[in-house]
């Protein structure tokens, strides 16, 4: 039994389509005459209910109960499991790793690239760009969800002259109106008012509303967790004002990278480009390259320019080598991957045909969907 995140009708879904993929698989694997022995099953059950050394039968017994089976319905769900599982390790065996298609994966740890990087972020440029307040506005309202404050936990502290007004401030707090406070302290700080200090440690105590006699005023104060709050645009102006100019910078370098190209190889932007030698894999990796891009350096591409979200990224290939000494986790991690991905398919066109055929007729006892 397994604990799910999801509504009772997908997983009882769910559920019926594991049957039916496994009766599919207990079908062929009759048919081919794969065949499960009472020992084989005993000792399935036996490791499956092991606890300290030992077989447990009341955790088995546990099971059963909790489950509604009988001890002879148990072993036929375990029987008709191994048969499925005896199948897909016949079809496992026939599957292999295919050598060219291990050599063609397993590539980019095979090249060594020297290369030089030159790196031209909108730091580099000069553009003279103003917006407008209304450009600014919308530009804000673009990203507005991405603007916000973290208030830590805090207490707001209402004042009222007298008893009367103070619970009327309390009742409307616990209504949640929307009052403005006298002040507004943070936890944990200390101010200069000994009373106020000792409202703020009640009130932390709590976590709740608590009320406190200062000279003639009464001081209410009330908890507040920590939230997250929306920034708005007056209060961070001068920041999108910064953040306007470095995203149309981005976009004009974007926009312009082919004619930029030969201007920054020529060296009229003072950017200092990085001599390196970096593995395939890692250039692919880095910079998010597809792998047909290793392909096109193999066949003599030189120069690759890709936008970043700083600006943009040219990389010169100055030269290129082929090693044999690929790592050997890495061969076999891969080995495998392809293995199971061949076997995988291998299965699929098996359960495809099942499902396609009519002369099978599947048969699932539904008292198993409710397991």
């Amino acid at each position: 039994r397994m604990e799910y995140n999801l509504p009772e009708n997908k997983l009882k879904k769910e559920a019926l389509n594991n049957l039916l993929i496994l009766a599919i698989l207990v079908y062929l694997s009759q048919k081919d005459g794969f065949y499960v022995s009472e020992e084989e099953i005993k000792n399935f059950i036996k490791k499956l209910f092991f606890k300290k050394g030992k077989f447990n039968l009341s955790l088995f017994q546990e099971y059963l109960k909790s489950s509604r089976l009988s001890p002879e319905f148990f072993k036929k769900i375990v029987k008709k499991w191994l048969e499925a599982a005896k199948y897909k390790k016949a079809v496992y065996s026939l599957s292999y790793t295919n050598n060219l298609v291990l050599e063609t994966i397993t590539l980019p740890f095979l090249i060594q690239l020297k290369v030089k990087l030159y790196n031209l972020t909108y730091k580099d440029i000069n553009l003279r760009i103003t917006p407008s307040e209304e450009e600014l506005k919308q530009f804000y309202n673009q990203l507005k969800d991405k603007f916000y404050t973290t208030l830590p936990p805090h207490v707001e502290i209402f004042r009222a002259k007298t008893q009367e007004e103070a619970k009327k401030i309390i009742e409307q707090l616990k209504l949640e109106k929307d009052l403005k406070p006298f002040k507004v302290i943070p936890l944990n700080s200390t101010v200069e008012n000994g009373t106020i200090n000792q409202l703020i440690q009640k009130v932390e105590n709590s976590k709740g509303i608590s009320i406190i006699k200062d000279g003639s005023y009464y001081l209410i104060g009330v908890y507040k967790p920590a939230e997250r709050k929306k920034t708005s645009f007056n209060e961070i102006k001068s920041q999108l004002v910064e953040l306007y100019k470095q995203f149309k910078s981005v976009e004009w370098l974007h926009k312009n990278m082919h004619n930029l190209i030969p201007q920054i190889l020529k060296g009229q932007y003072k950017i200092q480009p990085k001599t390196r030698e970096i593995l395939g894999y890692e250039l692919l990796e880095k910079f998010k390259l597809s792998p047909e891009v290793l392909l096109q350096i193999l066949n003599g591409k030189k120069l690759i320019s890709l936008e970043t979200s700083n600006g943009i990224v040219i990389i010169k290939i100055l030269s290129f080598t082929k090693t044999q000494n690929i790592p050997q986790d890495i061969k076999q991690l891969y080995s495998l991957q392809i293995r199971k991905s061949q076997y995988l398919q291998k299965l699929q066109e098996v359960l495809d045909f099942i499902f396609k055929s009519d002369k099978v007729k599947i048969l699932i006892n539904k008292q198993l969907i409710n397991l």
